[in-house]
């Protein structure tokens, strides 16, 4: 979307993100019938965790999904939200809020 270009740079950071979480999603559900993760969670991870992820911080990405997280010598890739201010991460935030809605009767981590 034409709205949306200025993140366009982004694009392989969202994406790489977005899939390792469907991922590790379907994984964490399949393998533990226990699982309480919900799609609020995993869309909370996507949005918030990818957020914070650009940021810098990792404290809610998952342990699958970003490798710095344990290993902090690990340097973000670019481009990064390090140095953009606080609307703008706002405006990334909302962008990916978006793009990330799920079509109605759909899941992410669904087991069928």
């Amino acid at each position: 979307m034409k709205k949306h270009t200025k993140w366009q740079e982004f694009e392989q950071h969202i994406m790489t993100f977005f899939s390792a979480c469907v991922y590790t999603a379907g994984l964490r559900k399949s393998s533990d019938e226990n699982c309480n993760l919900t799609e609020k969670d995993i869309r909370h991870v996507q949005t918030e965790g990818l957020l914070q992820h650009l940021c810098n911080n990792h404290d809610l990405c998952w342990d699958e999904v970003c490798w710095v997280k344990n290993n902090p010598e690990i340097q973000l890739r670019e481009p990064t939200l390090k140095s953009y201010t606080h609307s703008e991460r706002n405006q990334f935030k909302t962008m990916l809020e978006t793009i990330f809605r799920i079509p109605f009767g759909q899941g992410i981590g669904t087991i069928t």
